[in-house]
This record gives structure tokens, sequence and C-alpha cells, in this order.
């Protein structure tokens, strides 16, 4: 699918028109929006889950490395 028929297909959706769930998602992986989306937001979750556990243990020390 290419991104001119991603946007067709998105198109119609928006202006009312069934569009099935599948077709939806590919038009969304094609134009870059879906993958990009879903990276943002594992990123978000793991920098919070770091600075969760920073706060609780603290910061790494050098004898509990390697």
């Amino acid at each position: 699918m290419t991104k001119f028929e991603a946007h067709q297909i998105l198109d119609q959706q928006k202006s009312g028109l069934y569009v099935a769930p599948y077709k939806i998602n590919q038009a969304l992986i094609a134009t870059g929006d879906l993958g990009t989306h879903e990276e943002l937001r594992s990123d978000r979750v793991a920098r919070q889950i770091q600075e969760q556990s920073l706060r609780t243990w603290g910061e790494p020390c050098e004898s509990l490395v390697g």
C-alpha cells in the first residue's frame, strides 16, 4: 500500500464511510503513524520505570556492576 492509498483510506474513514479496522491499521502503518506512537509510548514508559528504580534503589555503584 502506498502512502497515497493509505491517505485515501484514512480520508474515507474521516468522512464517515465504514473501513475495516485491519485496513485502518495497514494505512496507519503505511503512513508511519502507528509504529511511531507506539515507540514513543514505549520509550516513555521505560524511562519512567528507570526513574522509579533510581528513586527506590539509588544510583548503581561500581561494586555492583561487573
